[in-house]
């Protein structure tokens, strides 16, 4: 038998150390219905971030909510909340297409989008526990956000690079950010904004100190800002540039069939324009841009087409780029 302890040995006082305390279990889940909510909503909020609504400064929230819906989700979980916050962006944001193309080609443009980032949500919760804080969380959230994109403007059929975030801050101090990085360091720079605002939720949410709220909120201020501090030349003498566009005869995918209707709207426009510029009621163009697919028809290996655009060059005597598609191999842009 052990021997008993003294009675005079002084009991051992208990620990008042935070460092021997041991580590806080992560916070639950949200609850299913409020975590639904909150990723419609943050769709939603997304897709009012761009044009024709516009309010830029969205964008960041919508991040910021789908990562509280998803945060310490399991994947599957995570994953099925990015697929409905998915759904609330593209359904609307691609609206446009199923005016020209009908619902179920829309419908199926949407879910394929959304699928991408339904991928990307399932690894959402394991930013929350990224190292180094809140920048670490920051971090993981702009790279994860950016690869979707990437990947997403890549696969399938050379990609659909439609609703990046990037896109949504031409009017916004962000927007300046692509003079150093495009489009890819505007969308870091979004998300890392997003997931700074969504770590101020959770640590006030949770009796965070004072301090550390305001200095997180404090980074995400900063980040959104930062775009002043690239130092844009807006100095140089102004250019008058003319965008065309020609339309289809109707709308619909029989677009297809209808290469060279196509072709010939935009050159018609085109030698309208100069007209009008000859006239002098319209300023004189130093530049005219056609859209991509004005010319269905490869004018470097169809004779015709290559006549009917240089026609229209011709007409408006500046420098014309046309969007065409061209058969491969070529060594030509397109």
């Amino acid at each position: 038998m052990a021997d008993a302890q003294p009675a005079d040995r002084p009991a051992r006082p208990p620990s008042t150390s935070s460092a021997a305390d041991p580590p806080k279990a992560p916070a639950s889940p949200l609850r299913a219905p409020i975590a639904l909510a909150t990723a419609v909503a943050s769709g939603l909020c997304l897709a009012a971030a761009f044009p024709s609504l516009g309010i830029w400064l969205l964008a960041p929230p919508a991040v910021a909510g789908i990562l509280l819906a998803v945060r310490n989700a399991p994947a599957v979980r995570a994953s099925g909340l990015g697929l409905v916050f998915g759904l609330a962006f593209f359904v609307p944001h691609l609206a446009w297409s199923g005016t020209y193309v009908g619902l179920l080609p829309w419908t199926a443009l949407a879910v394929s989008q959304a699928l991408f980032v339904a991928a990307t949500a399932a690894a959402l919760p394991s930013a929350w526990r990224a190292p180094a804080g809140p920048l670490g969380t920051a971090l993981a959230v702009a790279g994860l956000w950016t690869a979707e994109e990437a990947l997403r403007g890549r696969v399938p059929f050379g990609g659909f690079p439609w609703g990046r975030l990037a896109f949504s801050q031409a009017e916004s101090p962000l927007g300046r950010l692509a003079w150093l990085g495009g489009a890819p360091l505007v969308t870091a720079a979004v998300a890392a904004t997003g997931a700074l605002l969504a770590v101020v939720v959770a640590e006030a949410a949770g009796s965070r100190r004072a301090r550390r709220v305001l200095g997180t909120s404090g980074g995400a201020t900063a980040v959104l800002l930062v775009g002043f501090a690239v130092p844009l030349d807006v100095s140089g003498t102004p250019v008058t540039v003319a965008a065309v566009q020609g339309n289809v005869p109707e709308p619909g995918l029989d677009f297809n069939a209808e290469r060279r209707a196509v072709l010939d709207n935009h050159a018609t426009a085109t030698v309208d324009l100069a007209d009008r510029a000859a006239r002098g009621t319209v300023e004189r163009p130093e530049l005219v841009v056609w859209p991509e697919n004005a010319s269905d028809i490869d004018p470097l290996r169809n004779p015709d087409a290559a006549e009917v655009i240089t026609r229209a060059t011709d007409a408006v005597g500046v420098p014309v780029l046309v969007g065409a598609v061209l058969r491969e191999p070529v060594d030509h842009l397109s």
